[in-house]
């Protein structure tokens, strides 16, 4: 179940990202807006997704935390590995994902034993996150390229914001009215304010085009 959800926001946000942007540095930043939107979607209706589930599925919250961060992480610099793969140094990725390989094995023969999945799942973030931090400063040193802006801080700021809203509304009762309350609250102050701080002129013009199509205007496009 956490496996498919793992999958399930990588194949949604890269398609939708896809449909944004073509580009390294923008594309970057589309990616991350997207990838976390959608984890924000499913964290704040966690509760709401597990009251559906047999009560053995709810010690899986940092299951999910853990897996879709990697996720999200793996999605915003997982551009630097195509980067390696088709240049010159295009062996240096090869000997990085040995290091992968050893490393997962070591994490998971550590982290299973103690904490069972969420071991497993903390020993896949982990994984991510030292295997994209390797390719980022190879990027870095062989080509001087750094994925790194200000509007992706703000992304995280906007995100652990939504979090913290989503948190102060009270159980609505109804799964369904709770869900529906916390997607809109999330996607009107999420959305809201990467549209309004124009954190991608991608996303902005492609929310104009769209709002263009149903009649409403919101201003000139970033």
């Amino acid at each position: 179940m956490y496996f498919i959800w793992y999958l399930l926001i990588g194949l949604v946000a890269g398609w939708l990202a896809n449909l944004l942007v073509k580009g390294h540095g923008s594309g970057l930043v589309v990616n991350l807006i997207v990838g976390s939107f959608l984890f924000l979607l499913i964290w704040v209706n966690l509760d709401n997704i597990f009251s559906l589930m047999p009560g053995s599925y709810s010690d899986g919250r940092y299951v999910f935390l853990f897996l879709g961060l990697a996720r999200v992480m793996d999605m915003y610099s997982g551009l630097n590995g195509t980067i390696l793969v088709t240049s010159k140094k295009y062996r240096y990725d090869f000997t990085f994902s040995l290091m992968l390989v050893a490393l997962t094995v070591a994490s998971n023969a550590l982290l299973i034993p103690r904490w069972g999945m969420t071991g497993a799942a903390l020993a896949t973030m982990i994984t991510v996150l030292a295997y994209n931090a390797i390719r980022i400063a190879s990027v870095w040193k062989f080509y001087r390229i750094q994925p790194f802006a200000l509007s992706d801080l703000l992304v995280v700021v906007l995100a652990a914001g939504c979090i913290g809203a989503s948190a102060l509304v009270p159980p609505m009762g109804h799964f369904i009215a709770d869900g529906l309350i916390r997607s809109a609250l999330v996607a009107a102050l999420y959305g809201g304010a990467v549209y309004s701080l124009k954190l991608s002129p991608e996303i902005n013009r492609t929310i104009d085009r769209t709002l263009s199509r149903l009649g409403i205007r919101l201003g000139r496009r970033a």
